[in-house]
C-alpha cells in the first residue's frame, strides 16, 4: 500500500476552507474591523453599484436587501471620494455614528450619516435595512398610571 502524498492534507483543507467560506457567506474582501475601513467599504460598494457589498456591511441577521437596493439606485456609480469622516463615539466602544463628506466627479458635495455598530467578533457593520428577528419592545404608556 502506498504512503499518502503530501497533497492529501492540502486538499482535504482546501474543501473544508471552501466549504466554511460558503456556509458563513463570507465575500472576498475583509471584513471592515474599523469604522473607518466601514466607511470605506461603503462608498467603494456605491462607487462599484455593487449591492452584494453593500448588503455584506449590515449587521449578521438584517435583512438589507431594499434599502442597499435603494441606496445603490439612489447613490451608485457616481464616483464619490471621501472629503471628511467624522466619527463619533456617543453611546459606548461598540456603536458609533459617521459623518461622511463626499465629492463627485462634477465637483458637487454631498453629506451621508451612518450607524456603526460592532459585532462580538471585531466586525464593523453598517445599519443597513431591518432585523426580522429582532424581539420588539413594549412601547411605554405616557399616561397617569390608575390610584
Amino acid at each position: 500500500m502506498r504512503a499518502p502524498t503530501p497533497r492529501a492534507p492540502l486538499t482535504v483543507t482546501g474543501a473544508a476552507l471552501a466549504l466554511t467560506l460558503v456556509l458563513t457567506g463570507c465575500t472576498s474582501d475583509p471584513a471592515p474591523t474599523s469604522e473607518r475601513a466601514a466607511a470605506d467599504a461603503y462608498i467603494a460598494a456605491l462607487n462599484s453599484k455593487n449591492t452584494q457589498a453593500l448588503r455584506a456591511l449590515a449587521p449578521p441577521g438584517n435583512d438589507a436587501e431594499a434599502d442597499a437596493a435603494d441606496r445603490i439606485a439612489r447613490l451608485g456609480g457616481r464616483g464619490l471620494r471621501l472629503q471628511t469622516v467624522d466619527i463619533q463615539h456617543d453611546f459606548g466602544p461598540d456603536t458609533a455614528s459617521a459623518r461622511l463628506t463626499t465629492v463627485t466627479a462634477d465637483g458637487s458635495v454631498a453629506e451621508h450619516r451612518l450607524v456603526l455598530t460592532r459585532t462580538k467578533g471585531g466586525r464593523w457593520c453598517i445599519a443597513l435595512g431591518h432585523n426580522p428577528k429582532a424581539t420588539t419592545k413594549t412601547r411605554s404608556s405616557t399616561e397617569k398610571p390608575p390610584p
